[in-house]
């Protein structure tokens, strides 16, 4: 469950007076029907999850905010405000106005904060050629709110799909329907992500917004630049996912932050009244699911085609592809050449961004994942986001192999490459060791390959040659196989399998193997899968590793 507000803030004689003396500025506020969506989610297994969204929709969520003693009791925010242009300053006055008519923001309380107030700084960023963007930054300055959220408290957030099983949905509908019937995407968006989840009084103390002019309002709901912001909304619009895919029937259904998508037959249509138009039946059941529980959204953002946007990449149901746009892949390769250059001192935030920028491109290059490996290792356990952290080889010599390999591939993934059964492989090989070897079967041509480890061989764990032996296997395929062929890889090891599925090793030693591996697989444009096998069933490879 999602933490309450701590019973020695709640408690407070200074908070619980500002809060009770001024009701006009501290209110819950959001437009979701909390008694119909606690109807849908009432059969979730987890009751305890559920019971916590529930009364946060209610009483107003908790931001992870610890009691820092050596804080002062109130922070402005006004001194840090950067120069503002005349035309950022009325948007920002703009902005605000409407933010106070949404019920998002208080009326103004005047010039001086309250005690145990903090205001934080806001801001006005380009959005498109012409437009800005309100920013709230809960990250500057000494005392920032988000200095105050211990990495625990966010750690553990409902992790966002990626294109992954979006492609499985269509390569299913693909081969369940062939050419007969033709294929769309549809993706529909929640209006002002994060500002439907409303905050407790005792976050909003904290959320003073102060314009330039020195005025200050109480920001009553879910701010975009929190650390807990998007743990929150991705909480609550999670269950409104589970809800639809378990309560309404729309199955496949994922989803991206405020983004909601899925792949459906061109001619499943179903008309949605209030926008007086035909969608696929699928996403008219999904708008009309929000109109219910309150998720508010616009015509314009509901979308489909059989070529569609989706995380930033264009996904095209006709080629079967997912295409990264034009220029994007220089644009990734550059900054990380220049973390691997830069003599500035690190912190795990920038870890974090780089990790973050890599992983979206991981879409259309899903084999380049051992490249943020010792990434990972570095910030493992790292609590505090700006301590100094130096780069070591390890992580230059994997971020250089990315680099190598995204500069010679593709941009474009097609996503039959993603299927294989084993009626359609070109070669099956089984693998298993042993400490003194390593045995490789071919049952379709029965030959076998046997290899017994010198005495000079270190005795490793047990696990180590069994990737190896994966490893020689995929080796062994340049010798005996034409380039672009199909081939299934057996082992009896769960911990090696997993690791071919994930890519993601737990340490370096494992992760030189699989960067062997998938230079191995680019290089010939092998089409690899590594599966399970019971050992019992694996004799022959058993018998060949000793």
């Amino acid at each position: 469950p999602l933490l309450k507000v701590p019973s020695e803030i709640h408690h407070n004689s200074v908070i619980r007076s500002l809060i009770d003396n001024n009701p006009h500025l501290f209110k819950i506020v959001t437009p979701i029907n909390v008694d119909v969506f606690k109807h849908y989610v009432s059969h979730h297994p987890n009751r305890h999850f559920t019971a916590s969204i529930c009364n946060g929709l209610r009483d107003g969520f908790w931001s992870q905010a610890s009691h820092c003693p050596h804080y002062p009791l109130t922070v402005d925010a006004l001194d840090q405000h950067p120069s503002q242009s005349n035309r950022e300053q009325e948007f920002l006055q703009a902005q605000c106005e409407q933010e106070v008519a949404l019920g998002h923001f208080s009326p103004s309380f005047g010039t001086d904060l309250l005690l145990e107030m903090y205001s934080m700084l806001i801001h006005a960023v380009p959005k498109a050629v012409k437009n800005l963007h309100m920013v709230t930054n809960h990250s500057c300055g000494e005392f920032s709110l988000n200095s105050m959220v211990q990495r625990d408290a966010i750690e553990g957030q409902s992790p966002l799909d990626s294109l992954k099983p979006l492609a499985d949905c269509l390569l299913a509908l693909c081969h369940k329907y062939g050419d007969q019937e033709p294929l769309v995407l549809f993706k529909s968006d929640v209006k002002s992500t994060h500002r439907p989840i409303p905050m407790a009084p005792e976050a909003q103390v904290k959320q003073i917004v102060t314009l330039p002019n020195g005025q200050h309002h109480v920001d009553q709901c879910n701010v975009f630049g929190g650390s807990p912001s998007s743990g929150l909304w991705t909480s609550v619009s999670s269950l409104s996912t589970w809800s639809c895919v378990f309560i309404k029937c729309i199955p496949d259904l994922f989803q991206y932050s405020d983004d909601m998508f899925r792949a459906d037959l061109a001619s499943n249509v179903a008309w949605y009244g209030p926008y007086r138009q035909s969608f696929p039946v699928h996403q008219t059941a999904l708008l009309s699911f929000w109109d219910e529980i309150g998720f508010p959204h616009e015509q314009e953002k509901q979308l489909f085609g059989s070529s569609l946007t989706v995380i930033r990449f264009q996904v095209d149901t006709a080629q079967m592809s997912i295409s990264m746009a034009p220029g994007k892949k220089e644009e990734l390769i550059d900054p990380i050449c220049q973390f691997i250059d830069s003599k500035h001192i690190r912190h795990p935030v920038n870890f974090q961004h780089l990790a973050g920028w890599v992983n979206w491109a991981l879409n259309v290059f899903p084999l380049l994942k051992p490249g943020l490996c010792s990434v990972y290792l570095k910030i493992a356990g790292k609590s505090h986001p700006y301590e100094c952290l130096y780069l070591n080889n390890d992580i230059c010599t994997d971020l250089c192999w990315l680099i190598t390999h995204l500069h010679v591939s593709h941009e474009l993934l097609i996503l039959e490459d993603i299927l294989l059964s084993p009626s359609s492989v070109d070669t099956v090989l089984h693998v298993d060791v042993s400490l003194e070897g390593i045995g490789i079967w071919d049952s379709a041509n029965h030959d076998g390959l046997h290899f017994i480890f010198p005495p000079c061989v270190p005795q490793q764990d047990i696990f180590v040659f069994e990737v190896f032996a994966v490893v020689c296997a995929i080796h062994l395929l340049i010798q005996c196989t034409s380039p672009t062929c199909t081939v299934i890889i057996y082992s009896n090891s769960e911990n090696t399998v997993a690791l071919f599925n994930s890519l993601r090793a737990s340490n370096t030693k494992y992760n030189s193997l699989l960067k062997i591996a998938i230079n191995e697989i680019l290089c010939h444009e092998y089409r690899l899968h590594v599966l399970w096998i019971p050992g019992a069933e694996n004799h022959v490879a058993d018998g060949l590793s000793h």
